[in-house]
């Protein structure tokens, strides 16, 4: 599966296949008020498909100026053949760059001068921003039934980096 048709797949999944019903059963939505959920449940079903070391996978948070902590996210990071790390960040719109992540919270949900940051779970209990394990783990389970096991090739660069290197190798803060 090419990366751009598992970007789609994934969003067409969350916002209309079986993680759909998911949502529904709590208030918000996978990119307002559920996003902590949907990653962990995205690194669940990474983790467990056993297919990067759990090293390659970790949440980040998306902050602003106004808000350190608005939305939680799943990094990846693998090194290519010519031995460059690149990075991915999953969530409810599929599978993006730093780059194209940061601007569709700077231009879509107008977040001023967002930035990512090392995942704070002090931070984003403290924000209220909703956790439930068991329903991550439900999450997890549509991944394994939709996609089967996470594999490398969905993060297949293709067209996703399009030549984009910018932020490719800086670490969050």
């Amino acid at each position: 599966m090419q990366s751009h048709f598992f970007s789609e797949d994934l969003r067409r999944l969350l916002w209309h296949g079986s993680a759909l019903a998911l949502m529904a059963e709590r208030e918000g939505t996978w990119l307002a008020g559920l996003c902590w959920i949907l990653a962990e449940g995205l690194l669940r079903w990474i983790t467990f498909s056993r297919t990067l070391p759990p090293t390659a996978v970790s949440l980040v948070v998306v902050g602003d100026t106004r808000c350190p902590a608005d939305h939680v996210v799943v990094c990846v990071q693998v090194k290519d053949n010519s031995g460059h790390e690149r990075r991915w960040y999953l969530d409810a719109n599929g599978m993006s760059t730093e780059t194209t992540l940061l601007c569709y919270w700077q231009d879509e949900e107008k977040l001023i001068k967002p930035f990512l940051a090392s995942y704070n779970e002090l931070l984003l209990l403290d924000l209220g921003i909703p956790r439930d394990g068991r329903m991550s783990t439900r999450v997890a389970e549509c991944f394994l039934e939709a996609f089967g096991r996470f594999e490398l090739s969905f993060l297949d660069t293709g067209d996703l980096f399009g030549g984009e290197e910018d932020g490719q190798n800086e670490q969050p803060a």
